[in-house]
């Protein structure tokens, strides 16, 4: 019989299972990622030479390797992490100092030290206050303008913060009548102070901020800095390191802290010894650069000194804005200009390389799996339908309306019937409680309505209500004439006392008319007629809201209506009570699908037996969508209008929602622990809309109906598997690729016509247009004519200050090109180009695509207004303006620059000195690696 190796398997097969799984074990042990046994070997293998790992420079004919280069980056994470933790102890314990000795200050210094504590989270470092992550504040330029933050992240007012708490603290400190408890807390707090502006912000943050660490250039940089060091003689001894470190600190750190760092600290990778002797490098290169470049430019807060003019011209550069002129070439119009067809493994090559993808609109990448698709449902209430009318009615009938309507204050506790609804006792003691607050609303209404009254701004505010006397027959004649017809016609119920005050309004103000040139034309040095202020006083009295009996019947009115949005909001949560009890359950096994449908089919049971009788509107999406375009849906055309309305509403306003954006809350729940929006479940799951916040439902308002929303029915995703299944979508890939190399072409044939059209603003509009027209007549299809746009894109510079009535300072930041109609997917490509041709000659003309390349763009650069040398005094360099959001931030860039350019030259010359050669490029990128 011939041997069989399968025979040896079967009779040994324990014992070979067991030797490998001993080898897995092994084998998993040792890999846990970059700096593990294999990757050690790999690299001791493969990757190091003689001095380790592959040369990246030679300096003074010393070979530097990339080995070497890492194994500084890790070194220099690790001891500025080390150094970022100390600090963070540092604060807690200068903190504990400050708040201990608050309490044994003078009086008068304590409010000093008090209110730089309260002050400092905001204003001192707002990024440690979590402020700038946080986008409920980052989104509401209200909040941001309170806290004095920019969109960059920058207070307004730091800058003045800090200089007036160091010098108020210097100054208690320093005083010779201070107590010795006065001065003690004044330094902690100059030296909180002090490692509040120095400390970085987040696990992966520099703390020696003169070098970065970002990469191995960082790293080859940090190299040429040691060299330094050493040809100036800059010796750091071991004590030498402790002292600097305690001293880096105010001796704020005790020896528990100490050995806490030291223990958190990994010392599998660096000791004790290479500790120090790093913190050690990183002071001695600290000194190294203050002693070429000067400390001001070793500092983050250090600050650097140009020209005046050099100074102009930055801000000239930074803030001058431009406006462009754009066509647009859409790909969808060179689909059928595609000549020719794909072939099999053309296709079959696109379907292999993106199959496991879904499609996007946001992306050129195509996609050959089917997404999720669902179908919506949805109602509007308005808590104003016949049914809750009538059940609010009849409940104030029952418990006889006038006398005992304080009870309905009470939340329902039961369905929604009105008899279930109002059934508590113990208010009705109160009677008219409800009323009575309704009458306060009133009076409140009424007094605003008088402040706001021009007259009431022009002369002041009233010193006391005036009498009665402006409630005169013609206004109560015209009261109980509207009060008739707002009952009888279904107006609104405070119609009448409306025009009955605006009926004194008017007979007030023609009083006040009438003393107008009494006042205004008396005898410049004589003062007013005394008969002329008299008069002006009496009529500067606002009217008195009327009495209670007067506009008893429209308050009550409004207790009706407030009763039945109160009844329509229990009824609403009680429905989702209900519904989320019924929600399908999460089963396995065969008979899974058939509970999921009979969940879903008792839910839609109970919501149509809901819906039914109550009269909401309602309505469903008519097709199955994914989310990208589920709320282009003619069935949910009200929610589409409901989010527009919203968004206009919003601070500021939102000019253009992309519907794309619109429909992934029905896909997704926002995770209330602010990570990653999960996947919404379940069919019949009603959620508010537009914000869908699931659970406690607050109803409709009186001006603000309510929409709930919920998934009807849901097709999973489902990956492409089958070639054949997914070929259409592999042609139209296809198709659309070929497309957008015949626009690109399009609009660089088109850009080149347009280089020339003229150098004033006026005429290269107008050409503009002309070019427009003669490109959209290449085309024979109105539809693709219609999709040729022209418009603009104005105010783009490098910085950007925009202000508004409802915000008390500027906005400043960089230029945001924001998704519109025209652009609904713009792309780093189109920023970065309209940026860089900004400052070209007019007329400059280019071509550029949006993201998913399904428009190409021709700008053309219209006109520029460039900054002038008063618009830099005024806005920047003036006493009053370099203080301000603008002046601040491009100050603050400014210096950013200096300190760069005054790094880069002195790094240039180093390598001179240093015989610097043989760059590795390609070594010298970063791996992206987590450093060792």
């Amino acid at each position: 019989m011939a041997f069989n190796p399968f025979d040896v398997f079967r009779r040994n097969q324990k014992i070979l299972f067991a030797v490998l799984t001993i080898i897995v074990m092994f084998t998993f042990v040792l890999s846990f990622g970059k700096g593990d046994f294999f990757d050690s070997v790999q690299r001791w293998l493969g990757t190091r030479g003689a001095r380790g790992g592959r040369t990246v420079a030679l300096v003074e004919g010393k070979k530097v390797t990339d080995y070497e280069l890492d194994q500084l980056r890790g070194r220099r994470s690790v001891v500025n992490q080390y150094m970022a933790e100390a600090g963070e102890r540092a604060v807690f314990n200068l903190q504990k100092q400050v708040a201990e000795g608050t309490k044994e200050m003078s009086p008068e210094r304590r409010q000093v030290v008090q209110q730089f504590l309260a002050f400092r989270p905001f204003y001192l470092d707002p990024q440690k206050a979590g402020l700038l992550r946080n986008p409920q504040v980052m989104q509401n330029p209200r909040l941001m303008a309170m806290f004095g933050l920019t969109p960059e992240g920058i207070t307004n007012d730091r800058k003045q913060n800090i200089a007036r708490f160091a010098e108020q603290l210097d100054g208690i400190a320093a005083a010779n009548n201070s107590k010795d408890v006065d001065r003690e807390t004044a330094k902690s707090a100059r030296s909180l102070l002090d490692l509040d502006a120095r400390l970085p912000f987040g696990q992966q943050a520099l703390y020696f901020t003169n070098q970065p660490n970002a990469n191995r250039r960082d790293a080859l940089d940090f190299y040429l800095w040691l060299k330094k060091a050493d040809q100036l003689g800059v010796v750091i001894t071991d004590a030498d390191v402790n002292r600097l470190v305690n001293d880096e600190f105010f001796n704020a750190v005790t020896t528990d802290d100490w050995k806490a760092v030291e223990g958190s600290r990994d010392r599998g990778r660096l000791t004790a010894d290479v500790v120090r002797e790093s913190l050690g490098n990183e002071f001695r290169v600290r000194a190294a650069q203050a002693a070429v470049l000067g400390r001001e430019y070793i500092s983050a807060s250090g600050f650097g000194y140009e020209a005046p003019y050099d100074y102009f011209n930055y801000y000239r550069e930074l803030c001058s804005p431009a406006t462009y002129g754009l066509i647009s070439v859409p790909v969808d119009n060179y689909l059928d200009k595609v000549e020719g067809q794909p072939s099999e493994k053309e296709l079959r090559e696109i379907f292999s390389k993106y199959r496991s993808y879904e499609p996007s609109p946001d992306t050129s990448r195509p996609g050959m799996s089917e997404p999720r698709k669902v179908k919506i449902g949805w109602l509007e209430a308005k808590g104003d339908e016949p049914f809750y009318k009538t059940a609010a009615e009849d409940g104030l009938k029952k418990l006889e309306v006038m006398t005992k309507v304080g009870g309905f204050l009470i939340a329902p506790t039961g369905g929604p019937a009105a008899a279930s609804i109002l059934v508590a006792a113990a208010p009705l003691a109160a009677p008219d409680g409800v009323l009575a607050r309704k009458y306060e609303d009133y009076k409140l209404q009424h007094q605003r309505a008088v402040e706001d009254d021009w007259a009431v701004k022009l002369f002041g505010p009233p010193s006391r209500p005036i009498d009665t006397s402006v409630i005169r027959a013609a206004a109560i004649a015209s009261l109980a004439a509207v009060l008739g017809g707002s009952l009888t016609t279904g107006g609104g119920v405070l119609t009448a006392p409306a025009l009955f005050v605006a009926e004194g309004y008017a007979a007030d103000r023609s009083a006040k008319l009438a003393t107008l040139p009494a006042v205004f034309l008396a005898p410049v040095g004589g003062g007013f007629p005394a008969a002329a202020l008299a008069t002006t006083a009496s009529q500067l009295r606002a009217t008195r809201p009327f009495p209670l009996d007067v506009v008893r019947g429209q308050l009550a009115q409004q207790v009706r209506e407030d009763l039945a949005r109160m009844i329509c909001n229990r009824d609403l949560s009680k429905l989702t009570e209900d519904l989320a009890k019924l929600a399908a359950p999460i089963a396995t096994g065969p008979d899974a699908q058939a509970q999921k449908d009979k969940a879903a089919a008792e839910a839609l049971k109970t919501l149509t037996e809901f819906v039914t009788p109550r009269g909401f509107r309602t309505g469903a999406s008519k097709e199955f969508h994914d989310q990208y375009s589920i709320i282009l849906d003619d069935g949910l055309k009200p929610l589409k209008e409901k989010q527009d309305a919203a968004a206009r509403f919003q601070f500021p306003p939102i000019d253009y929602m992309n519907p794309a954006f619109l429909g992934i809350p029905f896909f997704f729940d926002a995770n209330p622990l602010g990570g990653s929006p999960k996947p919404a479940v379940g069919l019949y799951q009603p959620q508010t809309y537009p914000d869908h916040t699931p659970g406690t439902i607050r109803g409709p308002s009186k001006d603000e109906p309510l929409f709930l929303v919920w998934r009807t029915a849901e097709q999973p995703a489902e990956p492409a598997r089958e070639f054949e299944k997914a070929k259409p979508k592999a042609e139209a890939a296809w198709r659309r690729e070929k497309a957008r190399e015949l626009a690109k072409k399009a609009a660089e044939e088109l850009a080149k016509q347009c280089e020339s059209l003229g150098a004033s603003p006026a005429v290269i509009e107008q050409k503009l247009l002309d070019k427009k027209a003669e490109f959209a007549a290449t085309f024979a299809n109105k539809e693709a004519r219609d999709r040729v746009e022209t418009f603009e894109l104005p105010n783009v510079a490098r910085l950007v200050s925009t202000s508004n009535m409802l915000s008390p300072t500027p906005q400043v930041g960089p230029y945001e090109l924001k998704p519109t109609a025209r652009i609904p997917y713009p792309s780093q490509g189109m920023y970065d180009a309209l940026l860089k041709n900004k400052d070209k000659p007019l007329s400059t003309a280019f071509s550029f695509a949006d993201r998913p390349e399904n428009h190409y763009y021709v700008a053309v650069l219209e006109s520029r207004f460039d900054k002038s040398a008063d618009d830099f005094g005024l806005t920047v360099y003036g006493p009053t303006s370099a203080s301000g959001p603008l002046g601040a931030t491009v100050s603050g860039r400014h210096q950013d620059e200096l300190r760069k350019k005054a790094r880069d030259l002195a790094l240039s010359l180093l390598k001179v000195e240093f015989r610097y050669d043989k760059e590795d490029e390609e070594l010298l990128k970063d791996r992206g690696d987590t450093v060792e």
